[in-house]
């Protein structure tokens, strides 16, 4: 039903009388603006593909209102250059870049003389003119404000529309004023330019347009006035006063206006000057409120309007010529070439709101509709569904000899004939019911199989086909084909594999090596033969009366078939785990990067240009020719693999390929075009209408940089050089990036990648998030960039760049850090002089210790054991004098013994009286033990050194001269020598310490027992040089002397060379030093 427009606006008046405005009633207001907004002009169209011809209600449509960031009313729509989509709101400026909203004073910290925005139009430099509710305009570009005209003398009213000529001159249509731009200022058209509303005074511009000639037309609040291209003059056109004239540009280039005239009221093209009312007015056409309709041959000279029901509000043609239009409660959609009526969609379908303010399409084709309420976009679905009068649980299709389909569901058979979008219903028995089959043999018959059997149509009839025992059909037949002489082959479900031929029916199940259970795919091959799947993977292919099963074994990698699919001499089978081709060598089967495609496959169609559809648990996927090869080549590597192009609910698949049932689920008409049955219906797909190549990345940008979560901006909290770098805080560590990339038509397919220069080794897959962050971040230079792509196509050639630098702070400069090292380093330097004198003082104290300690035990032993032990020697040898002869001498010997013993004691305590090992040099201290020991035993002692000491590692040194200090005892005591010689030897090899003597030697037996019987000296030496890591030798001879040889290598004899040995802790110097 048709109801009267809102009547026009009074007259404009000035900003100040708009506050008797502010207390109307909230609809009231709402009325206005969308009054307002009928009579401003058409929205910029983008120059790219045709929306889908789909029907209104099978388009993708997208809803955001306020929940989602985006307050209505939208009043007015622009797209620029860089692909954002901006949206004049009562509420404010809004950016979108198809999944965020951000208002315009967030961008940069700058804000509009208003917040209610009522007209955009886009430039071709990206910059867009803002025209305000309450007067005045904006230039904005890239976020920023670059020219403002504030709401005085010709902008104080309503900024109501924009227009632009080929050469980019741009005219603005204020509700007061008709403007043009020159230069960097504004002229008002006059009765001087032919704008004279005939009392000498221009007319209040209500719209503004320029159609594809150059034409600028201008509606009033009188009539519409012409500027025909290149004239300098306006001219009032031959349209009457229409009222609430609407104004647009058609696909023909022209521009068109409504009439809601009782008479006429309808929408038609506006006249030329010279063409006359009659081209417009409808004269000798269709009486009025007629159904008149103008046809695509008709545009452009058609004098019969086109009727708008329900209302009529911001009126857009789209790029395939529907006419888009605010409707009574929601939106209309006509097609001026079609009879078919308007399409309606309310907010009961999801339109954000009852009151449409603006229609729009994008440069991909999406139309985007504005409403009191909201946004909404709609865009054509790849995949498109096919109303169904009866949904079945099960869908089974085949192609019939005109190259209709056959759809069978639920207790219907359904055909689609080429070209129709509705089906019709085949006339079926009242006895068939629940089809589940349907199938077109070469004779083309039509063959129906459901719960009630199998049938056949015969002159115009249905004949059931009999059950091989004659009984009643207890079961639904699945899957159907025809072999080489003309049989059928179908599954009969519970009774198995059958085969139907000359009349009679045979039950193939259970016999040969036909399986009990019925089999998932039937189909035949171009030479005629027949193969048979099951859902534990077995193959049967049948050929001239022989059977041959393939398994696993056989090349068979699927798991369960679900569907065997003939294309030419090609024969592909589809199952639970992939897709393979019989009909070549091996069977190859299908590798593709997206595995997950290739899931529970029951539907195959290849065209005949080599591409391959794939319907299976998680949608439909399409292989070009190129990737089918691909695919197939066992030598393609992984990571070349195609991933093919998903189809999923983004592309108006609502369901899934029918998993339960064994049941084809893809085929083609003749038409090229392709239908897939899912579990809730059938849908079809136009390869002709997909954009062909991968999909183009979309265009990336960069939002901001946030430190601590604080935006910085270059004209605000950062500094940026003429060289584009951002200039951050001294000691900066942690910042977040925020990205976009401007994708309308399918955000959520495009993913990213990033990489800070200055940080990152390589990319960073960021799939869908679209922002970065990083911590830690030290001083320098870093440059963050970011790519996209869109559903799985080609990453940006170049990507977004971000050049920012962190400054250092006091503590991170170089100077700094040089200072602090060598201050570092002095202290530990004094701290190891400090320590290193800590522990000279608490060995001397140790060493003091140990003297006195040493020296104690001496005098003890030389006051008590040693003088006792004299005393008892005297008084044995008193005792002896009084002996016998036989008993003195024996006394005597034990004398002897005795006096060994006490001379030994003396010795050990002249050694204590020395030095300890480790507190001289080497020589030092076996110098002075055999002096004081030659003095004892009257045998001459020389130490001789053979080349330039060197300090030998502590441990050894003290292991080394404990061994030769033994050897040395040994030698004075045991070997009754003349002469006993100490050698040291430093050589660049090693150390080297020789004892010799020219004694008795060491007798054979002691040599090779290692020592006498009580006697520990020599086993001793042994073991003592074993712990040491040095090298042991004892050489004697008897009658010639002995020689005790100690070598130690250089890496472990001086001090720093190496590891000294086991008995010294190796460690970092700085752990030695606190060991002290």
């Amino acid at each position: 039903m048709s109801v009267p427009n809102p009547p026009l606006m009074p007259s404009p008046r000035p900003r100040g009388s708009l506050s008797a405005a502010r207390v109307c009633r909230p609809h009231a207001i709402a009325l206005a603006l969308a009054l307002a907004l009928t009579l401003s002009g058409p929205a910029a169209h983008a120059q790219s593909s045709t929306p889908s011809e789909q029907p209104l209600a099978h388009l993708q449509h997208t809803s955001w209102g306020l929940k989602d960031g985006m307050p209505g009313p939208v009043m007015a729509i622009a797209q620029t250059s860089d692909g954002y989509l901006w949206l004049g709101t009562g509420n404010g400026l809004f950016r979108f870049d198809g999944l965020r909203f951000e208002r315009f004073d967030a961008i940069a910290g700058e804000q509009l003389p208003s917040r209610q925005v009522l007209s955009l139009f886009a430039t071709a430099d990206n910059g867009l003119w803002v025209g305000l509710l309450e007067g005045g305009l904006a230039l904005v570009r890239q976020g920023r404000i670059v020219q403002v005209e504030p709401a005085t003398g010709h902008f104080v009213t309503s900024t109501r529309a924009f227009a632009a000529e080929r050469d980019g001159t741009l005219w603005v249509a204020t509700g007061r004023s008709l403007l043009k731009r020159q230069g960097a200022g504004w002229v008002a058209m006059d009765p001087g330019s032919g704008f004279d509303d005939g009392s000498g005074q221009a007319p209040i511009a209500l719209s503004v347009a320029v159609d594809a000639a150059g034409n600028v037309w201008c509606v009033t609040d009188r009539t519409v006035f012409v500027r025909p291209a290149g004239r300098a003059r306006f001219v009032a056109s031959d349209v009457p006063s229409l009222g609430q004239t609407q104004l647009t540009i058609g696909p023909d280039g022209r521009a068109w206006a409504n009439d809601i005239s009782p008479a006429v009221r309808g929408f038609f093209r506006l006249p030329l000057p010279g063409e006359g009312a009659g081209a417009m007015t409808g004269a000798g056409g269709a009486k009025a409120g007629s159904a008149a309709v103008v046809t695509t041959d008709m545009i452009g000279t058609a004098t019969t309007p086109v009727p708008v029901p329900r209302s009529f509000f911001v009126p857009t043609f789209d790029r395939a010529g529907r006419l888009w239009y605010g409707a009574k409660d929601g939106l209309n959609r006509i097609d001026p070439a079609d009879d078919a009526g308007p399409q309606f969609l309310g907010t009961d379908k999801g339109l954000s709101g009852p009151l449409v303010m603006r229609v729009f399409q994008d440069r991909d084709g999406a139309i985007w509709v504005g409403t009191n309420g909201g946004l909404d976009r709609f865009r054509g679905a790849a995949v498109d569904r096919v109303e169904l009068p009866n949904r079945g649980a099960s869908i089974a299709m085949a192609v019939d000899g005109s190259g209709g389909l056959l759809v069978a569901a639920g207790d219907s058979i359904q055909r689609l004939a080429p070209g129709e979008t509705t089906p019709r219903t085949v006339p079926t028995d009242p006895g068939m019911t629940t089809f589940t089959s349907v199938f077109v043999d070469s004779r083309q018959r039509l063959w129906a199989g459901g719960r009630t059997g199998l049938w056949t149509q015969e002159n115009g009839r249905f004949v059931p086909v009999p059950t091989p025992d004659g009984e009643p059909w207890r079961a639904a037949v699945f899957e159907i084909t025809e072999d080489a002489t003309g049989a059928l082959w179908f599954n009969g479900h519970r009774y198995g594999l059958m085969r139907y031929a000359e009349g009679k029916t045979t039950r193939l199940s259970g016999s040969g090596v036909f399986p009990r259970k019925g089999p998932d795919a039937i189909a035949s091959d171009a030479q005629g033969r027949v193969w048979i799947g099951y859902s534990d993977g077995t193959l049967l292919r049948h050929e001239a009366g022989q059977t041959t099963r393939l398994t696993a074994a056989d090349g068979l990698a699927i798991g369960a078939i679900k569907v065997i699919a003939r294309q030419g001499a090609h024969l592909w089978v589809g199952g639970e785990r992939g897709v393979q081709l019989l009909s070549e060598p091996g069977f190859p089967r299908l590798r593709l990067a997206d595995a997950d495609a290739l899931e529970g496959v029951s539907g195959l169609v290849e065209t005949p240009e080599g591409e391959l559809w794939i319907n299976g648990a998680n949608g439909i996927t399409r292989l070009r020719a190129d990737e089918v090869r691909r695919a197939l080549a066992s030598t393609t590597e992984a990571a070349q693999r195609p991933a093919g192009r998903r189809f999923d609910l983004l592309d108006g698949l609502t369901g899934r390929a029918e998993q339960s049932w064994p049941l084809r689920t893809a085929a083609r008409t003749p038409d090229g075009l392709l239908w897939f049955s899912l579990s809730n219906g059938v849908v079809r797909v136009d390869p002709r209408r997909l954009p062909e190549g991968e999909a183009a990345p979309p265009a990336v940008d960069i939002h901001q940089l946030s430190v601590h979560g604080e935006p910085v901006a270059a004209s605000v909290n950062g500094t940026a050089r003429a060289d584009g770098l951002l200039r951050l805080a001294p000691g900066t560590r942690d910042l977040e990036i925020a990205y976009t990339a401007i994708s309308l038509a399918q955000p959520e397919r495009t993913r990213f990648r990033y990489r800070l220069v200055g940080q990152d080794r390589d990319w960073q897959d960021a799939g869908a998030r679209r922002r970065a962050f990083y911590t830690n971040l030290g001083p320098g230079t870093y440059e963050f960039r970011v790519e996209a792509s869109q559903d799985r196509g080609p990453w940006s050639a170049t990507p977004a760049a971000l050049r920012f630098e962190i400054a250092p702070t006091l503590t991170q400069h170089a100077g700094f850090r040089v200072a602090a090292v060598a201050i570092g380093i002095a202290l530990l330097a004094g701290l190891a002089a400090l320590r290193a004198r800590q522990r000279r003082v608490h060995e001397q104290d140790r060493l003091a210790a140990r003297i006195q300690e040493r020296e104690r035990i001496a005098r003890d032993l030389h006051d008590t054991l040693l003088q006792g032990v004299y005393g008892l020697i005297l008084r044995f040898e008193a005792i002896a004098r009084r002996l016998p002869g036989t008993e003195r001498a024996a006394m005597e010997r034990v004398l002897v013994d005795a006096d060994a013993l006490l001379i030994e004691g003396r010795d050990r305590v002249t050694d204590l009286r020395l030095p300890p090992p480790d507190l001289n040099r080497l020589e030092q201290t076996l110098e002075a033990l055999g002096r004081e020991l030659s003095h004892t035993h009257g045998a001459a002692f020389v130490l001789t050194v053979e080349g330039t000491p060197r300090p030998l590692a502590p441990a050894l040194a003290a292991s080394i001269c404990l061994i030769a200090r033994e050897a040395i005892f040994n030698a004075f005591q045991h070997a009754q020598a003349g002469r006993i010689e100490v050698a040291l030897r430093y050589g660049d090899g090693g150390f080297t310490l020789f004892v010799r003597d020219d004694g008795v030697g060491v007798p054979d037996e002691v040599k090779a027992r290692g020592g006498r019987p009580g006697h520990w000296g020599l086993s001793g030496m042994r073991e003592r040089a074993e712990l040491a890591g040095v090298a042991y030798r004892l050489d004697s001879q008897a009658g010639i002397g002995t020689q005790v040889e100690l070598h130690a290598p250089a890496a472990r004899a001086y001090e720093g060379a190496g590891d000294a040995g086991p008995a010294v802790s190796r460690g970092p110097w700085w752990r030695r030093v606190r060991r002290g």
